[in-house]
């Protein structure tokens, strides 16, 4: 059980015709069940501010930044935790923010987008758990309108993200984690994310009849390599190598949808659309690849709610919609 409250507030002021600065300061505060969590307030301030240029007819800048602070409450650990452990979720957390977007019109037909942003989560007060998360993302679109009748869009991302993990193997009594430092391990992932797609809308019979579609494809790659800043000793020979960490086989992921629409306004307000959609996934995971059923045994167990079996799927829908003209929501249309 929890409660949560969000306050924002924001400005903007135009320096110049042609530059605007926009400031805001935003807040969160959670409200959490004290005895089913081990924080039971956190409150949150994220101040910001960004810059936009629009001197140009055919060129739009954006430049962001943002950078919050969140504190919580004492921490309680449950029996038989590490105490200087940290779940990530209600640790104490400095997340900064850094974003440019740019947009060209070189010409009326053709648009050029471009994003870039960098995020850091620190945790400063976390002696075990998540320490750092640095992600990094780059994407770029271009759309083509030759004419009101048809356009076209294709664009690119690639998504990378580091986690740092601290942990202590435990083995025996609660001291004998807690006094043999050189049985910490560590914990460094990576995420790497390529998204590919393309897209189309189409007037077949302007005011009657339009389709369109789009394609995506993305890779995604998880690493995980663990180390130990020291050789685990001060235990048994069978102990120690257990607190010797190693590490994984990548995981890897494929996602590709693909969708075709055809939507018939039979008037100003109402419109009908079916539209077909294919889906493929495939994963390859050494921790689920070898999975054989038991029951009824003991000993190492994995949790299967996250293992998505490779699949294809294709499903129609048909929607019915209707956008009344004296609203102002425009003509009649189904979503996409």
């Amino acid at each position: 059980p929890f409660s949560r409250r969000n306050y924002d507030l924001s400005a903007s002021y135009r320096v110049l015709p042609t530059v605007a600065v926009n400031a805001g300061m935003a807040w969160e505060t959670w409200s959490r069940d004290s005895t089913e969590r081990q924080v039971s307030t956190t409150n949150e301030r994220t101040p910001r501010a960004s810059i936009d240029f629009t001197g140009l007819d055919w060129v739009t800048l954006r430049a962001s930044y943002s950078n919050g602070e969140r504190r919580g409450n004492e921490y309680t650990p449950p029996p038989g935790d590490n105490p200087d452990f940290r779940r990530f979720d209600e640790a104490d957390r400095n997340r900064e923010r850094s974003s440019l977007g740019a947009e060209f019109n070189p010409v009326e037909q053709l648009t050029l987008s471009l994003t870039w942003e960098v995020g850091h989560d620190g945790y400063p007060n976390s002696q075990y758990g998540v320490q750092s998360d640095k992600s990094t993302m780059g994407a770029g679109s271009v759309t083509w309108t030759p004419s009101d009748r048809f356009s076209f869009d294709v664009g690119y991302s690639r998504e990378d993200y580091n986690d740092l993990l601290y942990q202590l193997y435990r083995t025996g009594s609660r001291a004998a984690t807690l006094n043999n430092p050189s049985w910490r391990w560590n914990s460094n992932v990576t995420d790497h994310i390529n998204t590919t797609y393309a897209g189309f809308t189409a007037a077949l019979d302007p005011g009657k009849w339009d389709s369109g579609g789009n394609i995506s494809m993305s890779d995604a790659t998880f690493v995980e390599a663990a180390y130990n800043p020291a050789k685990p000793t001060g235990g048994t020979a069978a102990q120690n190598l257990s607190a010797t960490a190693i590490s994984f086989p990548s995981v890897t992921q494929r996602l590709h949808p693909t969708s075709l629409f055809l939507r018939y306004h039979y008037s100003a307000d109402w419109a009908m659309t079916v539209r077909y959609t294919v889906e493929s996934f495939t994963m390859s995971d050494f921790r689920t690849q070898t999975l054989t059923p038991a029951i009824g045994t003991t000993g190492n167990t994995i949790v299967l709610n996250n293992y998505y079996q490779n699949y294809n799927v294709g499903w129609w829908t048909f929607t019915l919609s209707w956008h009344p003209s004296l609203m102002k929501y425009g003509s009649g249309r189904s979503a996409l």
